[in-house]
């Protein structure tokens, strides 16, 4: 009996070391403004010349989150569009990865005359990375 004791316990240590807790839920905002002034010389006037203001939202849950972003490319108004607004996961030890919604930048985004960035399309991308080094991804509009 004493035995069966002393393994159940040991069992019960062994359980209790090796046991993962799941990270808490984490919500995080961040931001930018991006401006500067122009001089003019002529009528000698220092004036806002263009601004971009961003306003980022990120909520990870262990290996499943959901990141937004509401951005506006004159910040002296409140016209405001969704740039980025993806749900993300990583399965199976992240050896997939997945991303859904109107993507953000990513190693699989395309570049095209936007404002200087490389903000993705609207659809789902698609990442197996089986061994280290190797990524073999597919986008689906």
């Amino acid at each position: 009996m004493k035995k069966l004791i002393v393994l159940l316990l040991t069992i019960a240590m062994v359980g209790a070391v090796y046991a993962e807790e799941a990270p808490a839920p984490v919500l995080k905002w961040s931001g930018l403004l991006n401006t500067g002034f122009q001089y003019d010389n002529g009528t000698d006037s220092l004036y806002l010349k263009a601004s971009r203001l961003r306003l980022n939202a990120d909520y990870t849950n262990g290996d499943f989150g959901v990141h937004f972003r509401l951005q506006t490319n004159d910040a002296t108004t409140t016209a405001f569009s969704i740039t980025h607004a993806v749900v993300w996961g990583n399965l199976f030890n992240n050896m997939a990865t997945f991303k859904a919604g109107l993507l953000n930048d990513a190693a699989w985004a395309t570049p095209y005359n936007s404002f200087g960035s490389l903000d993705g399309k609207t659809g789902v991308q698609i990442q197996v990375k089986p061994i280290k080094g190797l990524n073999v991804g597919v986008f689906m509009p």
